[in-house]
C-alpha cells in the first residue's frame, strides 16, 4: 500500500517525511521478456509538498521518482515455459530462491564496501510458507543506470564479461572480508 511504500522511502532519505508525503503511486508492468521467474512491477511515485514553506530552492525531492516491485510469482508469459521447472522443482522453488536473494539484498543492505552495484531494497517481504504468495522486494529503479538484457537470446561477450568481472571481484570481497560470516 502507498503508507508503506512512503514509510520505507522515508526510513531510508531522513528528514523527508516533514517536507514530502506521497500523493499517489502508478504501476506499470515491466516484466518483458526478461527470463525472470518472478513479475515485475515499475511504481512512478508522485510526491507532493506538504507546505509552501520552502528552506531550500528544489520544486522537487531529492527522493526516488521510480521503484522496482519484485513480486514472487511466475509472469503470465512465462507460466507455459516453465511449467516443466515447476513440476519438477515443487511449490518451494519459488519461495526457495526468493528467500535466498532476500538473504543477499540483507546482507547489501549492512555491507557499504560491498563492490557491486546493487540496488537499494527499500522493502524486503520474505514469507517461507507453502500456499502463499512467498514475498516481493521494492527496490531502487536502475532504469538509466542499467538494464536488463532480454536473457531468452542469450549475452554478448561484452555482457558475460561484465559479469565475470563483478563476479570476480564479490569472490575477492567475501574471501577478504569477514562481514558477511
Amino acid at each position: 500500500d502507498e503508507e508503506s511504500i512512503a514509510s520505507a522511502v522515508f526510513a531510508a532519505h531522513p528528514g523527508s517525511r516533514d517536507q514530502w508525503t506521497l500523493d499517489h503511486v502508478e504501476f506499470t508492468d515491466i516484466t518483458a521478456k526478461t527470463g525472470n521467474l518472478s513479475t515485475l512491477r515499475r511504481l512512478t511515485l508522485h510526491w507532493k509538498r506538504t507546505s509552501n514553506d520552502r528552506t531550500d530552492s528544489e520544486s522537487s525531492p531529492r527522493l526516488p521518482q521510480t521503484l522496482v516491485l519484485k513480486i514472487v510469482e511466475p509472469p503470465a508469459y512465462a507460466k507455459e515455459e516453465v511449467k516443466e521447472l515447476f513440476e519438477i522443482a515443487g511449490d518451494w522453488f519459488l519461495p526457495a530462491v526468493h528467500h535466498q536473494e532476500s538473504q543477499f539484498y540483507k546482507f547489501a543492505r549492512t555491507c557499504p564496501a560491498l563492490p557491486l552495484r546493487v540496488p537499494r531494497c527499500y522493502l524486503i517481504e520474505d514469507r517461507f510458507q507453502p500456499g502463499s504468495c512467498p514475498g516481493w522486494l521494492l527496490m531502487e529503479d536502475l532504469q538509466g543506470v542499467g538494464d536488463t538484457p532480454d536473457i531468452m537470446y542469450g549475452f554478448t561477450e561484452a555482457q558475460l564479461r561484465n559479469v565475470v568481472d563483478q563476479l570476480a571481484d564479490f569472490h575477492a570481497f567475501c574471501l577478504n572480508n569477514t562481514h558477511w560470516t
